[in-house]
């Protein structure tokens, strides 16, 4: 396999060979505790990634709600961040859940979203609506086999990877819960008000 230095591999401009910042364990910590009962041979079963993905779901939900609240000039305003504006962020965000998923339905595409197509928060979340759709009816249909069957794909230069199902499902809520801390911060930046989206607050609601 190509070293891990690869710029394309995880769709995402972090840095990792870095120690992990505070806001990347943060992330890190949604899913840490599943993991490590099982060990990281071993996986995670099918309930516990059916809810990461709804909690990964509820999260992006309250997140885009936030960010609805913006007119259209502060939603895309550039911010100096890694990807630019809060438009910009939720559209990494999108584009990396969306180009996971063609992946594990054996398609590889070559490039992300356009975050162009998407000038209001109304419009992004139309299509992640549907992204997330299709994500559900993928879940419903793996098995515990298949969950831990190694999954080959191409990234975004043509280069081949190969990893276990479950540690790809995984690492794209990962990935998603690191980019909404951005959004939290664009957000205040902004005088906006941003919303908990922490794990145990994805419970106390649930059960409230």
């Amino acid at each position: 396999m190509p070293g891990s230095t690869k710029p394309c591999r995880y769709e995402s401009n972090q840095d990792f060979s870095r120690p992990f910042s505070s806001p990347w364990r943060r992330a890190a910590s949604v899913v840490l505790d599943m993991s490590e009962r099982r060990g990281a041979t071993s996986g995670m079963d099918l309930d516990d990634i059916r809810q990461l993905y709804d909690y990964n779901r509820w999260a992006n939900q309250r997140t885009l709600g936030a960010a609805a609240r913006l007119d259209k000039g502060t939603f895309v305003r550039p911010m100096g961040n890694s990807f630019s504006s809060v438009r910009d962020t939720l559209s990494h965000i999108l584009s990396a859940e969306w180009i996971w998923l063609e992946r594990w339905n054996g398609i590889s595409p070559t490039a992300l979203l356009d975050p162009a197509i998407f000038p209001t928060a109304d419009s992004l979340k139309a299509r992640w609506q549907t992204v997330e759709q299709d994500c559900s009816r993928f879940i419903q249909s793996l098995t515990p086999a298949r969950l831990k069957e190694n999954l080959a794909y191409l990234n975004r230069a043509g280069q081949r990877y190969e990893y276990p199902l479950w540690q790809q499902m995984v690492h794209v809520v990962n990935h998603s819960s690191y980019h909404r801390g951005q959004v939290t911060t664009l957000l205040r930046q902004l005088g906006a008000q941003p919303v908990a989206t922490d794990f145990l607050e994805y419970y106390d609601e649930r059960n409230a």
